[in-house]
């Protein structure tokens, strides 16, 4: 799963002060698993880039079993952050190696067509 721009540090921005100079902040954005239920997802084996898993419900309860790519994803804490760490090393202790995936397997063209006629 890649995403092309990694994720903003915070959600919320400061939109103005209030009439005691407190800051206020606003929710300007929010992240591609923002209240999902990840309960029974599946992550096993994927390979993320610039992911945010900040708001999602059950994050704990995923399978995240060799996963990579999760050093540089963004979650709710470090704390989240280290036990999903955790479960996705548990796939890779058994000496398994993980091929990449290519990018350009993935792209698709109209010209790729032109040549079937």
């Amino acid at each position: 799963m890649f995403w092309t721009e990694r994720p903003a540090e915070s959600h919320f921005e400061n939109v103005n002060d209030d009439e005691y100079g407190n800051p206020r902040y606003s929710q300007t954005s929010y992240g591609p698993f923002y209240g999902a239920d990840l309960s029974k997802a599946s992550f096993k084996g994927a390979h993320f880039r610039n992911a945010d898993f900040r708001d999602a419900v059950n994050i704990d309860e995923a399978n995240f079993i060799g996963a990579y790519g999760l050093e540089d994803c963004r979650f709710d804490s470090d704390d989240v952050k280290e036990r999903v760490l955790a479960k996705a090393a548990t796939g890779r202790l058994r000496g398994r190696r993980r091929r990449r995936p290519r990018t350009d397997q993935f792209l698709y063209t109209a010209q790729s067509d032109s040549h079937a006629a």
